[in-house]
């Protein structure tokens, strides 16, 4: 024990030796650089992307005008800028894109049907217009709808759907146009061109008509 307590005197000349270097070596360590005074960050509060606006009505989902926050259903509402934006060209071509759902369009069915949760056609997953629900005639659906003229898009998915009664199980997608306004709005054009003589040409525009009406105008012309 008392060995372990006073080491030999050679040992304790072998421990001091690294302290010691250890010691000049801290001695000369350069000084810290004075402290640089850091740019000031400015935070703001950013609008919501589109499609993702969490505290806007979502009439499709329910019928008590709840918010997509507070609507106890899976409810998916994609504005119309956002389909434009990504260049859809087709009612299809935006509503695939969403979560869960899938195309299952053949020339039997007005190359329309989907298909969503497992269940696909006309009669499974309902389509409607502003609310309104298109029927199916000789088991197809024309809807002659072009992107360019969505306001959003809103889907609902599951047994929820059942609010627009039977054969919608799988799913609603709601096809909401663009509003009239009261304020005049500016004239939006579209054009675009591609291979294999593909183009199309947009307008649109809105404003008042008197002190009592509203109006929205839109055409598109698509070949190819």
């Amino acid at each position: 024990m008392s060995a372990a307590a006073h080491p030999p005197a050679r040992w304790r000349s072998l421990l001091a030796g690294p302290l010691a270097v250890l010691a000049v070596d801290v001695g000369a360590a350069p000084p810290d650089p004075e402290p640089r005074a850091l740019k000031s960050v400015d935070v703001r509060e950013t609008r919501q992307a589109p499609g993702l606006l969490l505290d806007a009505p979502a009439p499709t989902g329910s019928r008590l005008g709840l918010t997509l926050r507070e609507t106890p259903a899976a409810v998916e509402v994609v504005q119309g800028e956002a389909v434009r934006a990504r260049g859809d060209r087709s009612l299809n071509d935006a509503i695939t894109r969403l979560t869960g759902f899938a195309s299952s369009a053949t020339p039997g069915n007005g190359g329309t049907a989907l298909s969503a949760r497992g269940f696909a056609g006309q009669g499974s997953v309902m389509q409607l217009y502003d609310g309104t629900r298109t029927y199916v005639g000789a088991g197809t659906v024309t809807f002659p709808f072009d992107p360019w003229t969505v306001g959003s898009l809103e889907v609902l998915r599951g047994p929820a759907s059942v609010l627009y009664g039977e054969g919608a199980i799988g799913g609603v997608v709601n096809v909401v146009p663009k509003r009239p306004t009261r304020l005049q709005a500016p004239v939006d054009v579209y054009g675009a061109i591609g291979t294999d003589g593909v183009a199309a040409l947009g307008l649109g525009t809105g404003g008042p008509i008197g002190d009592r009406w509203s109006s929205r105008i839109e055409e598109i012309q698509r070949r190819g």
